[in-house]
């Protein structure tokens, strides 16, 4: 399994580049205040949240598009205790914990209750599409902050194999940084978990892993 500890910060996809190591105590990185509204585009996809930004309230993440409940978000996740596990709206709709669960997931968006973050090593948004011939409807990852503040994803209208990877996030040094990946790579969600060295999971089928 690759360390949780590599971050790519890198503005182009591509699989060489996925799991960069960040250096040095002072992040240097853009962030996003009051009510902005920001978006991550291929050459400007990272963001990194304040501290206040990181542990209050929750970040929630819904699709604007035309397609519906045919493009729903999955999310895995590695604690501190380097388990990983995964939120699938139609099998594993909450987790890790069902009694105060960190991530929520329904067929219109998926949530993350900040509150509990620091239990959190990374996590890592997945599309997964269930449009007719499984094409990216195109439209919007929307993710809305604490204080109004709101980041947004385009996304393509390509063709896929089922799932495609949207945004990975890690905490470092108690703040959280996510980067928007637009990542041209497409596979089952066992395929993309896996490129993105989500490796420690066991499946059922290559849409279903057994948590």
């Amino acid at each position: 399994m690759r360390s949780s500890g590599e971050l790519n910060l890198s503005g182009a996809g591509g699989t060489s580049s996925r799991h960069t190591k960040l250096e040095g105590h002072d992040l240097g990185l853009p962030g996003i205040a009051g009510a902005e509204r920001r978006i991550l585009t291929l050459d400007d996809p990272v963001v990194a949240l304040t501290r206040t930004q990181s542990i209050a309230g929750g970040l929630e993440f819904t699709p604007q598009t035309s397609a519906g409940p045919q493009l729903q978000l999955a999310c895995f996740f590695e604690t501190r205790d380097q388990r990983e596990w995964a939120v699938i709206p139609t099998t594993h709709p909450q987790g890790p914990d069902p009694r105060r669960p960190i991530f929520r997931a329904t067929e219109r968006s998926l949530s993350v209750n900040l509150r509990f973050v620091t239990e959190l090593e990374r996590f890592f948004v997945i599309a997964l599409v269930r449009t007719p011939g499984r094409m990216m409807p195109g439209g919007t990852l929307t993710v809305g902050l604490y204080g109004g503040a709101r980041l947004e994803i385009p996304l393509d209208s390509n063709s896929t194999y089922g799932a495609k990877a949207l945004l990975t996030a890690y905490l470092v040094e108690g703040r959280l940084v996510l980067r928007a990946e637009h990542d041209p790579f497409s596979g089952t969600l066992q395929q993309v978990a896996s490129v993105y060295g989500y490796d420690a999971i066991s499946w059922r089928d290559p849409f279903t892993p057994l948590i």
